[in-house]
């Protein structure tokens, strides 16, 4: 699958099933959870504007039900095909490039552990 392709740690997958009353149509895929595979190696707590953003936001993404026999395991690193999409800025109303996730397959499995705090 051709396109910008980057590795996720993916948190979540769930299935949805939605059909229009009116007209019968189905609406179906699946929506994610995911970091940056970087992410976790990189965080540091930040000042931002008059707060503090502590920790990792993970991000959000559907893929079609087909993509669900890629799902091999989660949490579990992933590659994700992204493609270039124009969507609507909530605020300002204008259209906006952003990315969004397209494909995935699956790389591998995850484990986390726990490590005790470096005495200050």
């Amino acid at each position: 699958m051709k396109g910008l392709k980057a590795r996720y740690i993916l948190l979540s997958a769930d299935t949805y099933r939605i059909v229009n009353d009116s007209t019968g149509e189905v609406n179906e895929g699946i929506t994610t959870w995911y970091l940056m595979d970087d992410e976790l190696a990189h965080q540091q707590n930040q000042a931002r504007g008059n707060g503090v953003s502590l920790g990792i936001k993970p991000s959000q993404a559907s893929f079609p039900i087909d993509a669900l026999p890629n799902i091999k395991s989660v949490p579990g690193v992933y590659e994700f095909t992204l493609a270039m999409t124009s969507v609507k800025d909530q605020d300002t109303k204008r259209m906006i490039q952003a990315v969004k996730p397209t494909h995935l397959e699956y790389v591998g499995d995850i484990s986390l552990t726990v490590t005790k705090p470096k005495a200050q």
